[in-house]
């Protein structure tokens, strides 16, 4: 990493830093490579305290034996980590994935993750012969999680760097939320990790103007939690407040290409 080249551009004014920045790439001259590895190493952290805890601390939810029996077939290790990462909404994300929208209940919970979780579980359908159907969505969802995390640091990492213009406090914020005590929710099968990916990609292209993707993005991460469309103040802020003659000066900008 050129920590130079990277002080040069972040020392320039805010909006052509973030030029500059897209000029230098974020994945080779800034800490891009980092960030995912402290993801990753965060991750694994997780798995080895849940897994340990599971194995020392008697379990308060018994919802996972009592919804799945022990099948022979499958592996313990599978199991263990199964049972960690599947408790409470989690078996709500799991049936709606599996059957859709059956009980009123369901209603509370949105369909984005679900989809993914879904269409990851239709990738790793060769599975479903070795650990069954349910258990196959689990593993769905866990990987879904994960990969929604480490990706929700890369995009916060990149937020703060076009807000603050200043590369540091960006990689010290995104190590933060990375040890965040509350790291389990964002492993587990729940909605946390897909939404932050969503909403900080979001703020970000909010933060470059890209006001048509950016609510894109907000519509995905509004189809994952209900909260989200609370997030429209930012661009009533952004229109309103901080550039009334946003409509003169915004261009439409391919979402899929905002990545």
């Amino acid at each position: 990493m050129n920590r130079k080249k990277i002080k040069n551009v972040l020392q320039s004014p805010k909006q052509s830093a973030c030029i500059s920045i897209k000029k230098m790439g974020w994945w080779r001259e800034l800490r891009g490579k980092e960030i995912v590895l402290a993801a990753l190493l965060s991750r694994i952290l997780i798995f080895v305290i849940a897994l340990a805890s599971n194995v020392f601390v008697e379990d308060y939810d018994s919802s996972f034996d009592t919804l799945f029996e022990p099948e022979t077939k499958i592996p313990k290790i599978i199991r263990s980590i199964a049972k960690v990462f599947t408790r409470w909404d989690s078996f709500y994300f799991i049936n709606i994935a599996q059957k859709g929208y059956i009980h009123e209940q369901q209603n509370a919970f949105f369909p984005m993750y679900p989809l993914l979780i879904n269409f990851l579980d239709s990738v790793l359908s060769p599975l479903r012969s070795h650990v069954g159907e349910q258990f196959n969505l689990m593993i769905s969802g866990i990987i879904v999680s994960n990969l929604s995390f480490i990706g929700s640091a890369i995009a916060l990492y990149r937020l703060g760097i076009i807000l603050f213009g200043n590369e540091g406090f960006a990689y010290f914020s995104t190590m933060l939320y990375c040890l965040t005590p509350a790291g389990i929710f964002m492993s587990a099968i729940y909605t946390e990790s897909t939404f932050a990916l969503f909403t900080f990609i979001c703020m970000r292209l909010l933060a470059e103007k890209k006001y048509f993707t950016a609510a894109f993005y907000l519509g995905l991460g509004s189809f994952t939690r209900s909260n989200c469309v609370c997030y429209i103040g930012f661009f009533i802020w952004d229109f309103f407040i901080v550039d009334r003659n946003w409509i003169k000066s915004t261009k439409v900008h391919t979402p899929f290409l905002s990545l």
